[in-house]
């Protein structure tokens, strides 16, 4: 064996001492790595107890805030679940000098109906937030601030009191111990104006005839705000465009507008209090605490009513199953008006009657020379709906009442200078009395007549030879044709032989009317004008028109040589007219204080009852004058004027009342204005809606307009489905209901029951004094197409559904205002609200004010100049022309805009706040915030008597502190 050096024995030993130190390096790197993962699972632990830490005191955070969630609810549920509450903001019982009117001017205040009566109104019962409660308040915290609202506006940011959350079983501490907090706020969401209302009106399914008269969306557009650096008002929002109106729909918060497409401004959270994305009301009836009545069903079922008003309603109503076409090319039977049956009347109304009597003899038999007796004739007759009224008869009596005759006197009289010789011939004309009335003349008129227009007729020229004479017998009436020949006569035979008087050259011949009335003769003035239409064999009055005593002086009779033809010159001239705008003077109004569609109109001269509407028969007529003023168009015929007037300064085509059309329905409480339902001549022609003072009323009771509002705003709705009954939303013209159990909708067509499974969309508080809120619910007609297209900036208000739209004539054009019109509008109403306080119902918002004022809030903020000497929306108009079309009234708003008011609101805005304290260290070591929608449904408590109705949240979030 071989054995080693020396150098290499010497090596080995060294080598084996390196391999010894590698493995302690090795086993120091292990025990450096172990404990390196030690202080990393430590650490890691150390995170995740922290985390865990924090994450309870996150979770034990949002369950305090749910504590003041439940706390809010349960506060709303026990003060506004009941139906008879008042709900309002701060600012209405606040003055601004208040000190703290900034901090509470947006809280939300209960008041019940007796404490909400008094005026000035007092503080509220409650109020909707976490001030006030029980528990101990430690500091304050925001919860409407700088990402929710413009906080520079005064009174934009709410901040609330913070409650200690308190409990005696903290572990390793004895007594109570504060363990965090919660606050609330309750925005009331039903004074504001809802924004995200309604589609596009390109893809809307609904017909542009009803787009017309029912608002189904908001005019948010018009809304303005006053730029304090360029000092001068902006528009909030841009012009309305359809696709925006859809988009709105996809949004849950108001500074979310900002976000979409088509030019919306950036400052929408300025308007955090005004509008809203969530309102929705319960028709209930704040007067008895109860859900409204179907009106839809109670005129579309087979219940006969028992009222003679509710009798033309619902006859009123069902006019529009009795039209055919549609359109402009929708036309209706005439039918008479009965007021004490159960039929509404469409026909044409008697605007003016001219009459004339004169005389003539006949010398065609030698030694025989017969008297006749002339008859001159203008009757203009007006169709006064916006829809044609088809071709009929009509029957035209015009005669003495009371038994009184009718006496005329022919007079001759030799011109011998030495002894002139008078002969007098004093006829009655009046036949033996017939339904009531003397007849002196009868015509017939078979006619049609479009709508607005007015036709006047007279005796056919055909019907003889002007320059000879016709005898007739006109028994059965003489044909009168719309035509207007003043010239034109009918004549008839009067027995009377003059074979004993001279007729020649030297016999001067009058006629006349004795005046004074020799004793025991004639009284012209008990003289009626009768229009009935004929159907078959049988003949309806449609109007008859009497002038009792005392109510003209009577004048006859012109002086010359007579000849034996129809001469003009000799006659005495009538005239009956309908009083209108340019007839009137001082207070009497012609469409406010009467109704030209009363069957039956009673004249005197004393003011009273009666003396509206119609003028006296005879005038002066002995110069012969005979004229009616007439418009002769080749197409449509012999045309005579309404309006402010029955000459030419008049109107040729005036469409004042509408008739309900299948393709539009009776949607609104405000349509019935039209209906003909005050039965006597000196009430008011728009009478539910409006409410003028009545001066023939001896009281309250007596006032129709009051009276029909108080039954009718508050206890009734139109459900405004199609005939047979609805199955979805769709089935509605009215698309603003929301159905809220869809697999059950028998009840929608049930007078009681309809209501308890409906919510009206974008329901609105009239009890706010939000200007902005009133602008975009005002302008919720704006940018609705007109007869050709829309009339952009500006908000149609039709009062007869007319394609007219001509701004130079009042009468034939329908209201669109401006948005400085809309501007001048809300500030007047917002002002009446105040001056007023509390309305605890509709009815008492619709009516005049404490039952003593001369009008209802609404016509006298339309009357009213603004704040700022902007002139008022009717300016320059003249209060004569009260229920022109083109000048407004409230029942003109009320009409589109009735179905969506209510005296309170039923949707609220929930803001919880909630954090987490240690007990040990008192730090907060969580905070939460939540915010939830609730709205108040149809469907009663189990304790209906204490708590109301049912509030359910219908939508809820958290929110980060950045979006408060």
């Amino acid at each position: 064996m071989k054995r080693l050096s020396g150098d290499m024995e010497q090596a080995m030993p060294q080598r084996k001492e390196k391999r010894e130190g590698f493995a302690l390096i090795v086993t120091v790197s292990i025990m450096a790595f172990v404990v390196l993962i030690l202080l990393a699972m430590a650490s890691l632990v150390s995170v995740e107890t922290k985390v865990a830490d924090n994450n309870k005191s996150f979770l034990m955070a949002r369950q305090n805030a749910l504590i003041g969630l439940r706390k809010a609810i349960g506060k709303l549920q026990q003060n506004a679940g009941p139906d008879q509450r008042i709900t309002a903001k701060g600012n209405f019982v606040l003055d601004i000098s208040d000190p703290d009117y900034a901090k509470m001017k947006n809280w939300t205040g209960i008041w019940d109906f007796p404490s909400a009566s008094s005026f000035p109104p007092p503080l509220p019962s409650v109020w909707l937030v976490s001030d006030g409660e029980s528990e101990t308040t430690e500091g304050v915290v925001t919860l409407v601030g700088s990402g929710s609202t413009d906080t520079n506006i005064l009174g934009n940011e709410i901040v609330v009191e913070r409650k200690e959350i308190k409990t005696s079983y903290f572990p390793g501490l004895s007594g109570e111990q504060g363990i965090g907090h919660y606050a609330y706020w309750v925005g009331d969401e039903g004074v504001k104006a809802k924004a995200n209302i309604g589609g596009s009106l390109e893809i809307d399914t609904l017909s542009p005839s009803v787009r017309k008269v029912l608002a189904q969306r908001a005019g948010i557009e018009s809304i303005q705000y006053w730029d304090e650096a360029e000092t001068e008002w902006k528009i909030s929002f841009p012009l309305y465009t359809g696709e925006a109106d859809n988009e709105l729909k996809k949004l849950l918060t108001i500074d979310q507008i900002s976000l979409l497409d088509g030019g919306y401004l950036t400052n929408s959270k300025r308007h955090f209090h005004d509008l809203t994305l969530h309102s929705k009301g319960v028709l209930v009836n704040p007067k008895n605490g109860a859900l409204k009545k179907n009106l839809t069903a109670f005129f579309e079922g087979n219940v006969t009513p028992i009222e003679p008003a509710w009798k033309v309603m619902k006859s009123y109503y069902q006019l529009q199953y009795q039209v055919n076409g549609s359109g402009s090319t929708a036309s209706i039977p005439p039918q008479t008006h009965e007021p004490s049956s159960t039929q509404h009347g469409v026909h044409p109304m008697l605007t003016q009657v001219v009459f004339g009597l004169g005389g003539s003899y006949d010398d065609a038999s030698p030694g025989v020379n017969e008297l006749r007796q002339q008859y001159f004739i203008g009757v203009a007759l007006w169709n006064p709906y916006n829809i044609e009224l088809e071709s009929a008869t009509y029957e035209l009596d015009l005669g003495t009442v009371n038994g009184e005759d009718a006496v005329v006197t022919h007079r001759f009289v030799t011109n011998d200078p030495v002894s002139p010789v008078t002969t007098n011939y004093d006829f009655d004309l009046a036949k033996p009395e017939v339904d009531g009335i003397r007849s002196i003349f009868r015509g017939k008129i078979t006619s049609g007549f479009a709508p607005g227009e007015i036709r006047v007729f007279s005796i056919d020229p055909e019907f003889g030879d002007p320059n000879f004479g016709q005898i007739v017998n006109w028994e059965d009436g003489v044909t009168l044709v719309n035509e207007w020949d003043p010239v034109a006569t009918a004549y008839e035979v009067m027995p009377v032989n003059l074979t004993a008087v001279q007729i020649d050259a030297d016999t001067d011949y009058s006629f006349l009317i004795p005046n004074p009335l020799p004793s025991g003769g004639t009284n012209w003035d008990n003289t009626m004008v009768r229009l009935k239409l004929l159907e078959g064999t049988n003949k309806s009055t449609i109007q008859e028109i009497q002038l009792l005593a005392g109510a003209s002086g009577i004048s006859g009779g012109g002086s010359s040589s007579i000849d034996g033809y129809p001469s003009t010159s000799k006659m005495v001239e009538g005239r009956m007219f309908l009083k209108q705008a340019a007839d009137y003077s001082g207070s009497v109004l012609w469409l406010s204080d009467s109704n030209p569609r009363a069957v039956v109109h009673r004249g005197s001269n004393d003011g009273g009852p009666g003396y509206f509407p119609w003028a006296s028969l005879f005038t002066n007529g002995g110069s012969g004058v005979f004229s009616i003023d007439v418009d002769v168009d080749p197409v449509l015929g012999t045309l005579g004027f309404a309006g402010d007037s029955r000459f030419a300064t008049g109107s040729s085509q005036v469409i004042l009342f509408n008739v309900p059309r299948e393709e539009v329905g009776v949607n609104s409480i405000g349509d019935f204005q039209h209906a003909n339902v005050t039965p006597v001549d000196y009430k008011p022609s728009f009478a539910i809606g409006n409410s003028l003072e009545d001066e023939t009323a001896a009281a309250i009771e007596d006032d129709y307009s009051y009276t029909l509002n108080d039954v009718l705003w508050d206890e009734y709705f139109l459900a405004t489905y199609v005939t047979g009954g609805p199955t979805l939303d769709e089935s509605f013209t009215n698309r603003r209901f929301t159905v809220l159990d869809r697999s059950n909708t028998a009840d929608l067509a049930n007078f009681d029951n309809a209501a308890t499974n409906l919510l009206i969309d974008g329901a609105f508080n009239i009890n706010t004094i939000s200007v902005e809120a009133w602008t975009a619910f005002l302008a919720s007609m704006r940018e609705v197409a007109g007869a050709d297209a829309v009339e952009y900036h500006k908000t149609p208000f039709q009062k007869p559904l007319s394609e007219v739209d001509d701004v130079f004539n009042m009468w034939a054009a329908y209201r669109n205002l401006t948005d400085a019109q809309i501007d001048v509008l809300a500030r007047n109403i917002v002002a009446e609200i105040e001056a007023h306080g509390f309305f605890l119902s509709l009815s008492e918002f619709v009516n005049r004010v404490n039952s003593a004022g001369t009008k209802g809030l609404l016509q006298k903020a339309i009357d009213d100049p603004g704040a700022s000497g902007e002139a008022s929306v009717n300016d320059g108009l003249g209060d004569e022309r009260f229920g022109a079309p083109g000048f407004l009234t409230q029942a003109d708003l009320l009409q589109p805009l009735g179905p969506f008011i209510q005296v309170r609101s039923d949707t609220f805005l929930v803001r919880a706040y909630g954090d987490v304290r240690n007990p040990v260290t008192g730090d907060i070591d969580g905070r939460a915030w939540c915010e939830a929608v609730v709205q108040r449904l149809p469907e009663p408590m189990d304790d209906y008597a204490t708590y109301g109705r049912v509030f359910e949240i219908v939508m809820f979030r958290w929110l980060t502190q950045d979006e408060i």
